[in-house]
């Protein structure tokens, strides 16, 4: 109604409406007191009855004298099915301004205007819908529990597909216009929700969801920092494997201690240790613990948190008593658990 009524008042209009709720003393004083407007630059307003709209004289035809509507009017019909709906016998004055309402200017060179007002286009008859030039679709946002909002869609034409679509944005009720219309026949008046459902902030699937979002939220965050900043794993040898120092043995058989050669035995050479025919992969962590991936011709297998490893360029670990490293059994690294390879 701001939209309309009150900018065509703004700009000196004749407005003729039958919206009964109407209150054009609080909109000039509106214009006159926060706009600013002179009393002769705001427009005149004309309420009519739903039985004025019927009447022969209301709509202006070419030539016509004495009707209700004059040329360069902006002419506001709410509730426009009683004279416009399926099945209404459309009078000829009122389809014949409709067709050509914007060759009806006044002195000033404005031209008629029309704004038809009602619940559904497909409650206006085909000959009228197919004249429309664009039609705004208001929705309060109730099931947002919003009721002080609304949103606009503005559409080409009465078709409301996705191709006819303009624009959509979304307004907020302004108090400071509330005097300016009634839409209540009663005084006061109280819209109250008779169902509370239709609004999705109560629906307990989106409470329940907007309780886990957060701690899933939380917890990928928690984990991505523990896979890229968590601190190394400090693997450890086996102690019950280690063998004594000295030990002749620890050396002969490298039973699985990281490096494992005894310090008693200094003469001897580099530690030869039986080589596996798996390749390492690559690797990546799961719950806490490391995963190994290792491959083989055309076959892989996962180790998880193995008990000797050693994370470098050229990654290394013992499985099924031989040592798997990154580049295979062909291309062992010195100073690795290979000893000073070979």
């Amino acid at each position: 109604m701001t939209e309309v009524i009150l900018v065509a008042l703004k700009t000196g209009r004749r407005v003729v409406s039958n919206i009964a709720g109407l209150h054009y003393e609080e909109m000039r004083a509106y214009l006159l007191a926060d706009v600013g407007l002179a009393a002769d630059q705001i427009g005149t307003l004309v309420v009519v009855g739903n039985d004025d709209i019927a009447s022969a004289n209301f709509f202006y035809t070419d030539g016509a004298v004495g009707t209700v509507v004059q040329p360069g009017d902006l002419v506001v019909i709410d509730e426009c099915w009683r004279w416009f709906g399926v099945g209404q016998k459309i009078s000829p004055a009122a389809f014949s301004f409709l067709r050509e309402h914007r060759h009806f200017i006044d002195a000033k060179g404005v031209s008629c205007d029309v704004v038809l007002i009602t619940q559904s286009m497909q409650d206006l008859d085909r000959k009228v819908r197919v004249v429309v030039e664009k039609h705004f679709r208001m929705e309060k946002l109730k099931r947002l529990g919003l009721s002080k909002q609304y949103t606009v869609d503005v559409f080409n034409g009465f078709r409301t597909s996705n191709n006819a679509a303009m624009r959509r944005f979304i307004r907020k009720y302004n108090p400071k216009f509330y005097p300016f219309y009634s839409s209540y026949e009663g005084k006061g008046g109280d819209e109250r929700e008779v169902d509370k459902r239709i609004n999705v902030l109560r629906n307990p699937l989106f409470i329940a969801a907007m309780c886990i979002a957060p701690l899933m939220l939380i917890g990928g965050i928690y984990g991505t920092y523990r896979l890229w900043f968590g601190k190394a794993h400090v693997v450890e040898a086996n102690p019950a494997a280690a063998r004594p120092v000295g030990d002749a043995g620890s050396v002969a058989n490298g039973a699985g201690v990281l490096g494992g050669v005894g310090a008693a035995a200094p003469s001897a050479g580099p530690v030869e240790r039986p080589v596996s025919p798996w390749r390492v992969a690559g690797y990546y962590l799961a719950d806490g613990a490391i995963v190994f991936v290792l491959a083989s011709g055309s076959q892989s297998r996962f180790v998880y948190a193995p008990p000797n490893y050693r994370l470098s360029l050229n990654s290394e670990l013992f499985i099924d008593e031989k040592l798997a490293t990154s580049y295979g059994s062909g291309s062992p690294v010195g100073g690795g658990m290979l000893g000073a390879g070979r």
